[in-house]
Order: structure tokens, then sequence, then C-alpha cells
């Protein structure tokens, strides 16, 4: 579990940061990249393992973010939740990200309603408000649908700066940020459950 710690160190940050403001630095997934160094002589016979899970997630996250449905942090985080010396990893990280996601929308939801997911603002507003994805821009002319994943999307917009006219923007889930719960989670289960 000493390899986990760099590895826990990113996933708070990346929690912290994508719970925050929804953007993640890069350096915030450097201290994760210890883990290799550390478990190579601690843990060699789960390295076989956590590459082979970790390359199928890596795909996954390419797989995901080429097809826009989520931000580039979103897509690296997946290959991070497995780098863990725990025999079952990575699916109790996601059960406990299931859970941190499922409670934090029914919130959102029982705060704002269903009107809370999607609403309809100015650019400046869009472009200033970094939890609302921009959808689709709507002008005096018609309806212009912005590009997938969410930073095409942004950059699309910005090219309508000064422009009058407003943007349909919907709810952004901080999905590295429940992945990051969700390791977190699955790392202090650990330390009370040791052969999970």
């Amino acid at each position: 579990m000493i390899a986990d710690l760099p590895v826990c160190i990113s996933m708070a940050v990346i929690a912290y940061q994508d719970f925050k403001s929804r953007l993640v630095d890069d350096w915030a997934f450097l201290p994760s990249l210890a883990f290799y160094p550390i478990a190579f002589p601690l843990y060699p016979h789960v390295l076989t393992s956590v590459v082979i899970k970790a390359s199928i997630m890596c795909l996954a996250g390419v797989l995901i973010y080429k097809a826009g449905l989520a931000a580039q942090a979103d897509a690296i985080v997946l290959p991070l939740l497995t780098f863990s010396t725990g025999a079952l990893s990575p699916l109790p990280a996601f059960v406990v990200a299931g859970i941190a996601g499922s409670g934090h929308l029914l919130y959102v939801l029982l705060k704002h309603g269903l009107k809370g997911l999607n609403r309809t603002v100015s650019i400046e507003e869009a472009l200033r408000e970094d939890k609302w994805i921009p959808k689709k821009v709507i002008l005096e002319g018609g309806e212009e649908q912005l590009p997938l994943p969410p930073e095409k999307a942004w950059d699309k917009l910005r090219e309508y700066e000064g422009e009058e006219a407003r943007v349909l923007v919907s709810f952004g889930a901080p999905l590295a940020g429940y992945f990051a719960i969700g390791y977190l989670g699955y790392f202090l289960l650990r330390l009370f459950v040791p052969y999970i």
C-alpha cells in the first residue's frame, strides 16, 4: 500500500480541482507516476496485472475521449485507477465513484430540480462559469451545435465572444473527481480490509 500513496496525493488534488472549477491541471497527475518505481521492488508480483489493467483502461479512456463522452482529465484518470496494489483494483474504485457521483447528482437535482441541469446563458457567462458545458449557440438566424468533447466546445464558443447570442449549457459532472474519490475510498477501505 506504500506504493499507492503517491496516487492518493494525485487523486486528492484531482478531486479538489475538479469539484472546485471542473479544470484539472496537468501537474496534478505527476505524483501518481511514482507508483511504478515504488511498486517494482516492493510488489513485483502485482505489476503484470497492473500494466494489463492500465493498458485496457488507457484504451477505454482514449475511446471515451475521442467519442466526446468525457473531458481529457476524465479520460486520463481512468488508467490511474489501476495504479493500486489491491487485488480487486479498479472495481471497488468504480463502485465508490458510482456512489459518490450518484449522491452528488441527487443533491444537484434536489437543490435545483431538472432545470438545474440545463439552462440558457449569455456567452460571457458561459465562458466565466466552468461547471457548465456549452452545447449549442443560439443566434438570431438559428442555432449551431457545438462539438464534443467539452474542450472543443469551449474553443468553438470563444469564436462567438462579443456577439449577441445565447448559449444552451448543461451541468458538467466532475467525473474525474468522482473517480478520484472512488480511488481514495478504495484505499481507505483497504486499510481495514487489506485483502481486497
